[in-house]
């Protein structure tokens, strides 16, 4: 699963100067490489027009910034196996959902209301993330553009008026943020075991799951129980990504997490119990756990120290102990 790129056209003016054009290249798809290498986006950008065209003053546009750029450099080599889909909003229609919240909508620049931002919409409409030059300090300052999207009735009424926040890049400072804010969308889009195996990777990029899932995990998913593991692995996420970043030895949870007793995990029929297959570290036993919905229920999972990544290995009933007998 991917997130679709968008080319804000808005923020194509023309530049001072060959040295500000050059900077704004470079700039932009500086980040559409971070993108790509962090598995987010595929070289591919929903535009206007196609990116060759692409002037930013008389004389200097894409194919000059590419020819000075050396040839093998890996900015060079990437920009040139970018696509350009044209125009902007043609690939909406295979989103069958949400075409016509487009069709009926207008959008707008927050700040500037009668600034009409088409693009900006698409990116919104499809959870995707919109691509700007660094032309103007609405679209450097920050990693979020605020549009309104003014929604239409059947009679041409105006149904409603809603603010939302589109997930920008114009620099590589931004690509962090509007990272970890599609991945906590994806997350919240799961409705199913389906969808959670599909977006995993996407939703939960610090955390694996065990080989026996089938069995350990996905037959309790539903309902309340799906949606309050919904919730603790993307804590879990956010816990492994802050452990990897602080490089600290010991994880710190930010739910009521606990091993379970040596005197269970020496009891081996007990043991067995929490026994799973990590895809990167074999067998393994589960011993952290924290609670879920319904009340009693448990998941559990494996701390791989050496790599800062956690594998999920249960979900379910309460699972026996020396002082508790399973449900």
């Amino acid at each position: 699963m991917k997130a679709e790129l968008v080319f804000n056209d808005l923020s194509l003016l023309e530049a001072d100067s060959t040295e500000t054009a050059r900077g704004w290249f470079t700039d932009a798809f500086s980040a559409v490489a971070e993108l790509i290498a962090q598995n987010i986006c595929n070289p591919v950008l929903n535009a206007e027009q196609d990116l060759y065209s692409i002037l930013l003053t008389d004389d200097y546009g894409f194919i000059e910034w590419l020819d000075e750029l050396d040839y093998q450099d890996d900015l060079r080599l990437l920009a040139q196996q970018i696509t350009t889909k044209t125009p902007v909003h043609e690939h909406l229609k295979v989103i069958d959902e949400n075409i016509d919240d487009f069709c009926r909508s207008e959008f707008f620049i927050k700040a500037i209301p009668e600034q009409i931002c088409n693009a900006l919409g698409v990116a919104l409409i499809c959870d995707g993330i919109s691509l700007s030059f660094p032309s103007q300090p609405q679209w450097y300052q920050s990693a979020f553009i605020e549009i309104v999207q003014v929604l239409y009735g059947t009679e041409l009424e105006v149904e409603k008026t809603l603010s939302h926040r589109v997930r920008s890049v114009s620099k590589v400072e931004h690509v962090n943020f509007v990272v970890r804010d599609w991945r906590r969308s994806v997350s919240e889009k799961i409705d199913n075991t389906d969808e959670l195996l599909k977006c995993w990777k996407a939703a939960f990029p610090y955390l694996d799951l065990c080989c026996e899932y089938e069995n350990k995990f996905l037959p309790v998913l539903a309902g309340e129980t799906l949606k309050s593991v919904r919730k603790r692995l993307k804590e879990l996420d956010n816990d492994c990504h802050r452990w990897a970043v602080e490089e600290t030895a010991e994880i710190s949870y930010s739910m009521r997490a606990r091993p379970d007793s040596t005197g269970t995990m020496k009891n081996s029929e007990l043991a067995n119990m929490r026994l799973a297959t990590c895809p990167n570290n074999g067998k393994q036993h589960f011993v952290m756990h924290c609670d879920i919905q319904p009340k009693g229920y448990r998941l559990y999972w494996f701390e791989d120290k050496a790599k800062k990544r956690l594998t999920i290995g249960y979900a379910g009933s309460h699972l026996k102990t020396l002082q508790f007998k399973a449900q």
